[in-house]
Formats: C-alpha cells, structure tokens, sequence
C-alpha cells in the first residue's frame, strides 16, 4: 500500500478546562486543571468514592439545542464546528465530497442515556412502546453525519478508552487506501452515570483529584469533552492551501488478550502497541521526543505502561519526555484518544512540552525518564500518544513536526480510487442463527433441502475447546461471538493453539450491544445504589467486551476494534491488505431482546457471522473480496459503483426495495440480475450484510445458486463475481465485489 503523507489540518474541542482549542492548551500548559469537587450537573454523586468530575457543564450553557439531544450530542456538535472553521472546510464541502469523505467517531457512553431512560420505565409496555430507544443505539453517528454533511462512509468506533486513538490510526489507513481524501475523527464522551457506578465497583476511583505517574496514585478521575480532528491527504490538503499542524506518519492497534478489565502485568501488549506504530512509522524509539501517555493514575497501569516504555527503550541513551493529561481534565473515556492526539499535535506545532501536573513522589519507574519541561536543545520532530482499554484494546498514534509546508504530495498514484492493491480470501466462515445453527447445515439446507431446525431465541451457543471455567461470567452476546468464530477457525482449518497470536486481527461490531445485561444493569444504576453493582456485569456491558473474550480464549493479539454497528469489513481488509496481520475474524454479532422488536416494529433474529479473512487462498477458501464502496443509505446522490461489473448481484429486500436504489443499481450494472436473499437468510437486523456475504461465498466457491434464489432472469452460464450490497445500523450502504477462486489461486 502506497505510503501517503496524512496530515492534521483542523481541530476542535471541549473539555472541562477550556471551550475551544487554545483555550485547552493554554490552560493545560498553565496546570489549571478542570476537575472539581462542586456538584456534577448530570447525576448524584453523593453515594459514590469520590465527589471529583471534570465537567464541561460551564461551556455547554447558552447553546442553542434541542432538549432532546444528550450530552455527548451536544459535545461533538461544538466541537466539530469548531475542527471545520479552523480548517477552512464547509459542511457543503463535505457533502460535495461525497464518496471521498468519511466520519469516523469514537465514543464509549454515548447511549447510557437511552438504557437509562428505558430502564425507568421499568417495564411498562405501553410507555416502551411509545419510545424508539432501543431501536436507535447507534442513532448518535446518524446524528452527527447528518449534522456535517458527510455523505461518505461512518464508522463508529467502541473500543472502549482506546477508541478515538484507533479511530485517528483508521483514519489514516482509509485516506492512505486512497479510497478517501479527507477523514473527521470525533472522539465523544460525556459524563455516564453507568460509567461512574462501574468505576465504582471496580474501586478504581480516585477518593480525591488524581496525580498519574505519583508513588501514591490511588485511581481516576472521570471527565467529559470532545476532540475533532481533520485528517487528510497532503495532495488534497494541497489544492485546498490548507495549513496543517502535523503528519500522521505511524499507528497501531492491538489486544493483550489477557484480562478484561486488567492489563498484562508482564507489559507485553503496551510494549507491543508502540513497537507496532514504531515500526509502521520506520522509526526507532529513539527518534520519540515526546510520549503523552495514557496515564490514568491507577496503580497498575501507570506501573506496566512505564515497564512497557522501559523494555522499549532499553539501554537507549535518549529517552523521551512523558507526560499526562488525565491530572487535569480526568479520563474522558472514549474521547481521551482524540484529546492527547490534539494536544500532542499542540505540543509538536508550537515546540512545548506539557508539563506534568501535581507529581509530588515521582515512580520509582521515572528515573530513567524526564517529566519536567527541559531546556530545549532540539527540536520536538516526533511524538506518540498511547491508548490502552478493557478487553485488552491497545493503540498508539505517532505525529511528526511540519516545519514551514505541507510535505510536497505524493502524486504517483493520484486519481486510483475504489480498486484495492490485492485481495483478501474468505477461508472460513461461521454462521449462527436460530435457522442457521452452522455453515454445514446451512448449505444442506440451501442445496440439499435439509428441513430447517427450530432454534429457540436465544440459542444455544456450543464453545468446543473452551474450558467451561474459562466462560464462567462470560455474557451471552459474548458467547455468540465466540461460538461463529469457533466454527469459522474450524471450517478454515485452523485451530488456536498453533498460529502466532500477533498475526490473529479480530475486528467486531454489534449495533445493540449486551442489551439485555445493560437493561438490568440499567435499573440498578436507576436506583442510585452503586454498591448494588457489579464489577463482572459492568465489564461484561462494556461495547468491547466480546471482542476481549474472543481474544482471550482464542489467543488472538494483532490489530482490534470493536465498533457500534457499523461493519467492520474495510477495516478487516485493510489490516491484512497493510501487512498488519495474515489473518482476521471478521465479525457482526446481535443478541435478541424483545424490547428492541416493540419499539422497532420490526422482527428479528439474533446472531453471529464470522468471516475468516486471510492473506493467501488455501484448500478452504470460498472467495476472494476484492472491491468495497460506502456511503450513506440515505443519501444514493452519492452513489459510485464498484470498478467491475459482476455477474450478479445480491441484496435483501428490504434494502433493495427502495425504488431509488434499485433504479441505480439498474442505470450502473445494467441487465445484471438481481437478486433477493431473504429467504436464504430470514431477518438479521444489521448483519444482513455478512449473511449476505456469507451466502455468495458458498455460491461462488459450489458455482451454483440454491432453489430459493434462482429466477427466469439468471443466466445459465457460470458466474465469477458476485456484488453484495447491504447496510448496517450506521446507515452505511455497502457494496462489496466477491470474485470466485481459481484452481491455480488454491495451489
């Protein structure tokens, strides 16, 4: 993949010590934190460890929104606006852009608030009824799309603390994959009752104002803010005659796969996180100037990200400077990422180093290292920011100065848009579902008219392999995970116990999450008896958590993200297309809860759909996924078809069944059949997309179509591509070319 310069050209935020950009950094580097003891404005705090939150409360006054946008909502707004004045872009620029635009967010709590909400009607049918809460989880990336413009793809990242860095990293690879010239990165979190209680139960709370890398830390502080980030191409930045403050030139993504809620004492998955981003960046360590650590102030973690930073560097004779943001405005959750990522584009653009704040008792660790501002010799050129999360998320982001330009950009592949540099196979799939308990009894019932078993919801979930000690606590949406990639290890002919756990990528995403342990956890936090909660469910409710339970048990340790319903398939691609990883499971998972299908209206069938993704066609191998377009579902004016033209195309119905769409699947894939997949799927809610996928590699790897999809308008003769359309709960209309696998490919 052709090695771009990505650069920084606009940003935004809000946090609890400032309301714009300048505000945040000149307050920070003054020490002036915005964590306080007065009242949090959005819960009672009062049976809690601690009294000490850093609200955004003061900055949100005045602004003229609805009543029913939430917090983060409201967050984001402010802070977009801001990203998109200071880079000089429109949001009619971003809706011209089109196909060539993404929002990529990244939050952890966003939608507590509609849990919460639901929770306390504590089952009254007629009011749930009225509501459409649960039926709009992933209603906030909508939202926010609306609000920008973006008419190109949205992704939605939920890998807990860790997700605005993995978000800024993905933004990167999508601009650089030359599919998208601009990315906004918007990292949301606003203060969670949920979160809070949670934070609780774990007696990770800080008793009083947190002070990372001190010998007596005692926990966090949870804060609120958003940060925004405009990313793009150093040609389009260019045209533009945009300033840009930084290049992004190294990132990574990881998974200790080790503890949910605990990191990896021996140091392992830290170290390994900014090795990747090192390495991805051709530098050595010694080339860091400034490390903005991930720094929460608890004791462990502070500890094995120092022990991690020691094993880097070694006996290096230049270490870097380190500091941390959360002693001032607290751990802001899924939006931390985003907000050291501008403050470290900050510190490199204007050469100064944040001084670390309220370190009486420096850590043993630190000797080694610096942690107050130095007489600057040299020039800051480089800097990374680390990320690390529950279940096992890791990521790291490297910046480097731009001194008086723009890098002169890189035209040799200029205009190369939707076509990828080499396909990625199918070698496996998994597939669970109450008609489709697996890929071989699917197939029997496709081809063989095998009668379809009557599965209750939920269904069962069969773990071969696992010890049953290993499951204990393990939540059900986890377990359905687990099950699909089980099979999809199994049908591609590999077993976990003999690949190298660094070459595994796991990519994940569910629209609704654990809901049914959020509901009951929900009701408990509604009581405002945060002893009353526990520590195992609030890691479980965590979006993450099925992805770390499938990294641990599986011993997968390459790149991982989670997301909130978005699919996860260009980002799995992308990740092996890179050389990240040799292999990735790919996966979409729902569990099924009453609750979401009277307030939708809608019926629908929980499951799991795991994809095995590799780099080379083995004697398994279904496919080869070749091509990928996104855009939003309701905007088909942005429409832009795939390079070739397939031989047949697959949809379901209710997608398809717009009148606009299907005139413009038939004006760009003209006499091309096209082709309805309910009957061989039954109703997935957002993962109809990989069970469509799903059913065109059986149909392209057998070279025939099973009874429930032939029709007069399909040819006899044989096909070798099949386009998969579909979209997710993000409102993304996917198209994806799979091409059939030749003899030759196999050998």
């Amino acid at each position: 993949m052709n090695k771009k310069h990505i650069v920084v050209t606009g940003m935004g935020a809000i946090t609890s010590n400032g309301s714009n950009v300048n505000e945040f950094f000149q307050n920070s580097m003054a020490g002036q934190r915005g964590i306080t003891d007065s009242p949090c404005p959005v819960f009672d705090t009062g049976s809690l460890l601690t009294q000490y939150w850093g609200t955004a409360d003061a900055f949100l006054e005045g602004l003229q929104d609805s009543p029913r946008i939430y917090r983060s909502e409201r967050l984001a707004k402010h802070a977009i606006t801001e990203a998109l004045a200071d880079a000089h872009i429109t949001k009619q620029n971003l809706h011209d852009a089109g196909t060539r635009c993404a929002l990529i967010l990244a939050s952890l709590s966003y939608d507590d608030y509609y849990i919460l909400e639901t929770s306390n009607l504590d089952g009254n049918a007629k009011e749930i009824q009225k509501t459409s809460y649960l039926s709009n989880l992933s209603g906030f990336a909508q939202n926010i799309k609306n609000y920008c413009g973006v008419t190109g793809a949205c992704y939605d990242f939920s890998s807990a603390c860790s997700s605005s860095t993995a978000a800024i990293g993905f933004a990167r690879d999508l601009i650089q994959s030359e599919q998208y010239d601009i990315a906004i990165v918007c990292g949301a979190d606003s203060l969670s009752q949920m979160v809070a209680y949670g934070f609780h139960s774990l007696k990770a709370l800080s008793s009083h104002l947190c002070h990372p890398l001190d010998s007596s830390r005692d926990g966090i502080n949870i804060g609120e803010g958003c940060g925004v980030l405009v990313m793009e191409s150093d040609l389009h930045a260019q045209k533009r005659r945009a300033k840009a403050y930084a290049e992004c030139v190294g990132a990574s993504t990881g998974n200790e796969a080790f503890h949910i809620t605990s990191p990896d004492t021996n140091a392992e998955g830290f170290f390994r996180s900014m090795k990747t981003a090192l390495d991805d960046a051709g530098l050595s360590p010694e080339s860091i100037d400034y490390v903005n650590l991930h720094g929460t102030g608890t004791p462990i973690n502070d500890s094995v990200e120092l022990a991690a930073l020691k094993r880097l560097y070694g006996t290096a004779a230049r270490h870097p400077y380190l500091s941390s943001l959360k002693s001032l405005i607290g751990h802001c959750m899924g939006a931390a990422g985003a907000l050291e990522a501008i403050m470290t584009v900050l510190c490199l653009n204007r050469q100064q180093y944040l001084p670390i704040s309220y370190v009486v008792t420096p850590m043993e660790e630190l000797k080694e290292f610096t942690i107050q501002p130095m007489e600057q010799k040299h020039t800051i050129r480089y800097a990374m920011s680390n990320s690390f999360a529950f279940a096992g998320n890791t990521a790291s982001v490297i910046f480097q100065r731009i001194e008086d330009k723009i890098p002169e950009p890189d035209t040799t592949h200029a205009g190369k848009s939707q076509q990828t540099e080499r396909p990625v196979w199918i070698n496996g799939i998994g597939i669970l579902t109450p008609q489709m308990p697996d890929v071989s009894q699917w197939i029997q019932i496709l081809y063989d008219k095998l009668s379809v078993p009557k599965m209750p919801q939920p269904i069962p979930t069969p773990t071969p392999g696992i010890p049953a000690g290993k499951l204990r606590g393990v939540n059900h949406l986890s377990r359905l995970l687990l099950s699909s990639a089980l099979q999809a290890e199994c049908d591609g002919g590999l077993h976990h116990d003999s690949w190298v756990p660094e070459q595994i990528g796991t990519y994940y995403s569910s629209g609704f999450g654990a809901v049914t342990e959020r509901l009951e956890y929900g009701k408990i936090v509604s009581q405002e008896t945060p002893d009353l909660c526990s520590p195992t469910v609030f890691a479980n409710i965590s979006p993450n958590a099925p992805l770390g339970h499938l990294c641990i048990n599986l011993h997968c340790k390459g790149p991982s993200a989670s997301f909130h319903g978005a699919s996860p398939l260009l980002p799995s691609l992308l990740s092996i297309q890179k050389g990240n990883c040799s292999t990735v499971f790919s996966s979409m998972t729902e569990e099924y809860e009453l609750l979401i299908e009277k307030t939708s209206g809608n019926k629908y069938q929980e499951s799991s759909i795991t994809l095995l993704l590799q780099d080379q066609p083995t004697e398994h191998s279904y496919c080869a996924a070749e091509q990928i377009v996104t855009f939003d579902s309701d905007s088909l004016e942005a429409f832009m078809p795939v390079c070739t033209v397939p031989d047949l195309i697959f949809a379901d119905r209710e997608t398809a069944c717009k009148k606009e769409l299907q005139k413009i699947l038939r004006k760009y894939y003209k006499n091309i059949p096209l082709l309805f997949t309910d009957s061989c799927t039954g109703p997935l809610a957002g993962n109809i997309l990989y069970a469509n996928i799903a059913l065109a590699a059986v149909c392209l790897k057998r070279q025939s179509l099973p009874d429930c999809l032939t029709t007069e308008n399909v040819p006899a003769k044989p096909f070798s591509s099949i386009l998969v359309t579909g979209s997710d709960s993000c409102k993304n209309f996917h198209q994806v070319l799979l091409t059939s696998v030749s003899k030759g490919d196999r050998e």
